[in-house]
């Protein structure tokens, strides 16, 4: 399982398994349908995407201004940046693209 917020190649590595979506950017993404918060405060995550399940983990630090609830969205950008977004938020900004 990579550690999302200090791995960029295993987030990179998950963005091709996932649908692309676009809004002014273009970012992998995927739908969270698990959250767990293990010792220390790091959450690890089953994720959607892609026509299959990944399980994906952050440091408590990541998610420290926002935890991802069941629903919202893992975005991964094309640089290897990922950040969370709330369901509302993403389903209003973002389009899926067609698979390539």
């Amino acid at each position: 399982m990579p550690n999302l917020d200090c791995d960029n190649e295993g987030a990179l590595a998950l963005a091709g398994k996932l649908i692309h979506y676009q809004s002014r950017k273009v970012v992998a993404a995927a739908q969270i349908r698990m959250v767990t918060v293990i010792e220390g405060g790091d959450v690890d995550m089953v994720i959607e995407g892609g026509g299959d399940v990944h399980g994906a983990r952050m440091s408590a630090m990541a998610v420290s201004r926002y935890l991802p609830i069941v629903g919202d969205w893992l975005m991964i950008y094309p640089d290897g940046y990922v950040s969370i977004s709330p369901r509302p938020a993403f389903e209003d900004g973002y389009r899926p693209l067609a698979p390539t």
